[in-house]
């Protein structure tokens, strides 16, 4: 199901904060008995994300809440509805530079070039 445009905004909004303060790529990382979640820059090693133990005993994680608020928002379901999303307009780019060409393949290259080869493939 194609994700809303207020769905799109509070997406962008929470992940837009929590790459200030953390920002990507992100790795996981499991060198040793707890696996985290940090950058992949030089010590990174769960910068983003850490297991940790509460005084009480109780295990949690170690992260900045905008981080947390992005990853329960970024689910695998919102993913996936958002790389569809992205792949049927790239599919539309690509049908209307073939249109735009007059269906000459030579024509739709020049466009794809133009316009940049990843918006059409």
């Amino acid at each position: 199901m194609p994700l809303n445009e207020s769905e799109l905004k509070t997406l962008l909004e929470v992940a837009e904060r929590a790459a200030r303060l953390r920002p990507g790529p992100w790795a996981v990382h499991d060198s040793c008995s707890w696996r985290r979640i940090g950058s992949t820059a030089p010590y990174g090693d769960g910068d983003v994300i850490s297991p940790t133990t509460q005084r009480d005993g109780h295990p949690d994680l170690l992260a900045e809440r905008e981080v947390l608020d992005h990853v329960a928002k970024f689910d695998a379901t919102t993913c996936a509805a958002l790389a569809r999303e992205v792949l049927r307009l790239r599919d539309l780019a690509s049908q209307f530079a073939f249109e735009e060409s007059g269906g000459s393949e030579e024509r739709t290259e020049t466009l794809r070039t133009f316009h940049g080869k990843d918006q059409y493939e």
